[in-house]
């Protein structure tokens, strides 16, 4: 992206990339709610990016409405006259949530998790009450109500398309799905798919890039039975029918190592020789002399021909002495590396080095995914239905313990990905970025009370029953819901501490 990027710590890039992305997400997606809160003629009171004390504040002068950047960059809420929120006070007390200078609690520190609240519990002479005073939200019906609630997913939704969209206007690189080495007795083994094979198509949908097929391959978990296409090196077409409904729990995260096989590209660059490409300044490989254009060819011994060997030998010796054979200018030399602890998890060393890849070498495994501007729609279109359909997928295996528990991420997965993304350049995260908006606006949609989901199920209940929910039952659905989704956040952050800082 910006090459100077690449010389910051990973974990300023980290907390910056996490920041970035938040905010930015979490702006559009309030400024959904927003406007179109607005275009009904509510009154706006608070519109905040972040959760707690806010850093900058002002009053907008035609408006009167407060605009806050607060502290946490977890989220944000916009607050509408007229909300009903006594049941949220209560939930807010009982939960020690803090109260924003001398305000009592109101529907701001709730909107943190719901983002808007929809009335359905005022009675008619409320209802009388607060069109009287205008600009009001809970007098507004139902279904503009649900449209409000509505609205900030949709511009998560609509980001999304734009952004891969835009993508496959200007061209996105990919690996082409070529079937490299396939394991014996595996899955794969047992089919006409031999390696060289090319993917074109998997249950009747066109695969382009290595990324592609891991989708569907990822969404066949669990089917009897997934159609393959595949065109070997001569041009012939073969069809192979795959059984995926008894791949282990967690396949997901390694669809082809459960399939027994690998992609073409990956072989190739498994099987490169170890050359050293980049050393870092300070490193453990620095101070242990390695430079670059070193080939590496035994570690405390033993010889070793592949890139990951080196790495898992790293990995698993911090702080550990190792005696390093390496070949220089055509002469064999000894070194001692000594890997330092990983920036990411102290268990593991880390030698601070890249490898070195021809270019040339890998040409023939990249493809280009680009469509005309019309084209380009409905591709997009489609590629975030796949994925939405892919993550609610997921999340139901996850649900019924078909699917590990690991395929979820929270903050600091997010923050580590923003970083890793934005050093890869503006391809990546901008991929990243859609896919993060599509998970907010599919997770928002959830018929979870204090989500917005939740708020549109009861619209829609409010406008069949022709008459709100009962004060009481929204109050005890609130309740459930909050439970439900603490409960849901508290399972991603020890998902995250597993994952970084324990495993």
């Amino acid at each position: 992206m910006i090459e100077w990027i690449n010389t910051l710590p990973n974990p300023l890039v980290a907390i910056v990339g996490f920041i970035v992305t938040i905010l930015f997400l979490v702006s559009i997606h309030e400024y959904g709610h927003f406007w179109m809160a607005r275009r009904f003629g509510v009154r706006i009171e608070k519109f905040s990016i972040g959760f707690g004390k806010p850093i900058i504040s002002w009053r907008g002068k035609r408006d009167n409405t407060e605009y806050c950047l607060a502290w946490i960059p977890l989220g944000g809420y916009v607050k509408m006259y007229g909300e009903n929120v006594s049941e949220l006070e209560k939930l807010g007390e009982d939960s020690h949530t803090p109260h924003q200078g001398n305000d009592s609690i109101d529907a701001s520190d709730y909107s943190d998790y719901s983002d808007i609240a929809c009335d359905v519990s005022q009675t008619a002479q409320s209802t009388q009450a607060a069109q009287a005073a205008g600009g009001s939200f809970s007098a507004l019906p139902p279904y503009k109500r649900l449209l409000i609630a509505l609205a900030g997913p949709a511009v998560n939704l609509v980001f999304a398309v734009f952004a891969i969209w835009l993508l496959f206007v200007i061209g996105v690189a990919g690996d082409k799905p070529q079937i490299g080495e396939i394991q014996p007795n595996s899955v794969m083994a047992n089919t006409p798919i031999a390696a060289g094979d090319n993917i074109v198509a998997i249950d009747g949908k066109t695969i382009v890039t290595v990324g592609d097929a891991n989708i569907y391959l990822v969404k066949g978990l669990g089917n009897a039975v997934v159609d393959i296409v595949v065109e070997d090196t001569s041009g012939r077409v073969k069809q192979a029918a795959i059984n995926m409904a008894e791949l282990p729990k967690g396949s997901e995260q390694q669809i082809t190592q459960a399939l027994g096989f690998n992609w073409a590209v990956v072989d190739a660059i498994k099987n490169a020789p170890i050359i050293i490409g980049v050393v870092q300044e300070n490193s453990a490989a620095s101070h242990a002399g390695l430079v670059v254009n070193d080939e590496i060819v035994a570690v405390n011994g033993q010889p070793i021909s592949q890139w990951t060997q080196f790495v898992d030998v790293v990995k698993s010796h911090p702080n550990s002495a190792l005696a390093l054979s390496i070949i220089r200018k055509d002469e064999e030399k000894n070194l001692t590396l000594t890997p330092q602890t990983h920036p990411e998890n102290s268990n593991w060393g880390y030698a601070g080095v890249s490898p070195a890849f021809d270019e040339s070498a890998y040409e023939k495994y990249q493809v280009v995914k680009q469509y005309g501007a019309l084209a380009a729609i409905p591709q997009a279109v489609r590629y975030n239905y796949d994925q939405a359909a892919l993550l609610l997928k997921t999340l139901g295996r996850m649900i019924t313990g078909k699917a590990s528990i690991e395929n979820m991420g929270g903050p600091i997965t997010i923050a580590d990905f923003s970083g890793k993304t934005i050093k890869l350049g503006y391809e990546v995260y901008f991929n990243f970025l859609a896919a993060i908006s599509l998970t907010l606006a599919v997770m928002n949609l959830l018929p979870i009370p204090v989500l917005d989901g939740g708020h549109i199920v009861m619209c829609l209940v409010e406008m069949v029953k022709g008459k709100p929910l009962s004060e009481k039952t929204v109050g005890v659905l609130m309740r459930i819901g909050l439970a439900v989704l603490l409960s849901f956040m508290l399972l991603v952050i020890s998902v995250d501490l597993w994952r970084y800082l324990i495993a």
